[in-house]
């Protein structure tokens, strides 16, 4: 889609131009949409945010003069490209996912390189976010282990390990482990 969208506007250079803004547009997207429904697992939803990242990183716009981008050739200004980085940054520091703390400090020293007094203002206000999301996949991480539970190598079957009520358990409310009237194996309302 992306390719014939490109050769649709042709090969001069303001309709490459809008070409290239079409195919960023698109590929935007389409990374907002597979986010959007990638939330369920905090063990692998990391690799997409950093090809995301990375998109953003890539799609750094040329150094031109004031003039050109005051003439609207650019398919983004540098300060556009920041703040999206920025507004990126932000998402995902704010979900649970593995390698978590590593993207906070990318995060931090992006801040730091745009400005040291914005950098303590937003990390401020960001960081109690990036903590829940971290204190949240420490928590996921102790129930939903992809070792444990096999779930990308097998086929789906009713598990039969105890990992599974201990999960159950939580889920409904009930203390783990304890075999009382709330967990599974406990009293059954008698």
């Amino acid at each position: 889609y992306v390719k014939r969208k490109y050769q649709f506007y042709g090969g001069n250079k303001n309709n490459s131009m809008e070409a290239a803004k079409a195919v960023l547009e698109d590929s935007k997207k389409a990374y907002e949409l597979a986010l959007e429904y990638s939330g369920f697992t905090c063990h692998d939803n990391h690799i997409l945010w950093k090809a995301y990242l990375n998109f953003c990183k890539a799609s750094v716009p040329p150094a031109v003069s004031e003039r050109e981008q005051n003439a609207a050739l650019l398919v983004m200004t540098p300060q556009q490209h920041r703040d999206w980085l920025r507004e990126v940054y932000q998402k995902l520091v704010c979900n649970p996912m593995t390698g978590l703390d590593q993207l906070w400090q990318e995060y931090e020293s992006f801040e730091k390189n745009q400005s040291e007094a914005l950098a303590a203002a937003l990390i401020g206000e960001w960081q109690p976010k990036y903590q829940h999301a971290r204190n949240t996949y420490l928590e996921r991480s102790k129930v939903f282990s992809p070792q444990d539970l096999h779930w990308k190598t097998r086929l789906a079957v009713p598990p039969v390990s105890t990992l599974w009520l201990e999960r159950v358990d939580m889920e409904r409310g009930g203390r783990v482990g304890t075999g009382g009237a709330g967990t599974i194996g406990g009293n059954k309302g008698g």
